[in-house]
């Protein structure tokens, strides 16, 4: 999983700072996932894709901030 200003949720133009809400939102999904997993004791792809559930569901298609 990659999280944070790494998934590139921060954007910084020099004048203008943004995306830090989804930033500290993608790692509050990615511990979500991890805690989940253990829970499951499966750390497979198919489990881990739950992160990208989440961020889907709860912010709007990952892809777009992911890509």
């Amino acid at each position: 999983m990659v999280a944070g200003d790494a998934a590139g949720f921060c954007a910084n133009t020099g004048i203008v700072l943004m995306g830090m809400n989804l930033a500290i939102a993608s790692g509050k999904c990615a511990d979500d996932t991890a805690i989940h997993a253990c829970q499951q004791g499966d750390f497979s792809a198919a489990t881990l894709a739950h992160y990208r559930t989440l961020l889907d569901h709860q912010y709007g298609h990952a892809e777009t901030a992911l890509e």
